[in-house]
């Protein structure tokens, strides 16, 4: 996120705080979405935007805006992404965005249980369509937010075990990676319905990763966005790091 308190010389910047805003429920993980906004993961299960805006208090009798003037960080509104079937709230574990769909981004979510999410956006900025996410019973969901109903428009077949981490794979834009609690990393093909948004499709795991030396949680994982095919970098529980092409 650019930062206008930093001067244009390198050598000589300074830092200063925005602001701060009280965040209902631990803040579990972290997102940019554009030059101006904030992805949240709760514990409570929501997916939160946060946007730095000009205080309309300072800016009312001024002609230009100063260069240093004070923002504030506003909540621009949330969704509830993970639940359990009780209803009880689940924590939303990690989220990601991907920039690759024209003008819009698409982003995702997982959680602890057991699902990943997809949501599209346009309840927090227009131009956003969905958002995906996966929870700790490990389904994924893909849900619709061109209303306000949050329409689902696809979900994952549960696996019941936590997703700790989930990424669009930048080389098929139509395809996820959730990494689980049992060691394995998997793939998912999503299709939106575009036609019918209240009727949501099943996803289903498309492969399945392990290693033998590994049979515990993998906790992150990441994808090189410059190579032809899918590279990705994963971390677990056994202080290993593995490298794998899909």
């Amino acid at each position: 996120m650019k930062n206008p308190d930093f001067s244009p010389n390198p050598n000589d910047f300074s830092v200063s705080e925005f602001g701060s805003l009280k965040h209902k429920g631990d803040v579990n993980y972290a997102v940019p979405l554009g030059s101006e906004g904030i992805l949240t993961a709760s514990s409570n299960g929501n997916v939160t935007y946060f946007k730095l805006e000009y205080d309309e208090a300072e800016i009312r009798n001024e002609q230009e805006l100063p260069a240093d003037i004070n923002r504030i960080l506003t909540n621009k509104g949330s969704t509830k992404a993970h639940y359990y079937d009780s209803g009880e709230c689940s924590p939303c574990t990690a989220i990601t965005v991907n920039s690759g769909y024209g003008s819009s981004s698409v982003i995702a979510s997982c959680g602890e249980d057991g699902y990943l999410t997809f949501i599209n956006s346009n309840d927090f900025i227009l131009s956003e369509r969905r958002i995906s996410a996966v929870n700790e019973s490990g389904v994924a969901k893909v849900f619709d937010l061109r209303n306000s109903k949050h329409e689902l428009v696809s979900k994952s077949i549960p696996l019941h075990l936590p997703y700790w981490d989930i990424q669009f794979i930048p080389q098929t834009p139509n395809q996820i990676a959730a990494c689980s609690e049992n060691g394995t990393l998997s793939t998912f093909d999503y299709q939106p319905n575009f036609i019918n948004l209240g009727n949501g499709c099943d996803m289903e795991i498309k492969n399945s990763y392990s290693h033998s030396l590994n049979q515990l949680s993998i906790n992150c994982m990441d994808f090189n966005p410059f190579t032809k095919s899918g590279m990705v970098l994963s971390g677990s529980d056994s202080e290993c790091i593995f490298i794998k092409k899909l």
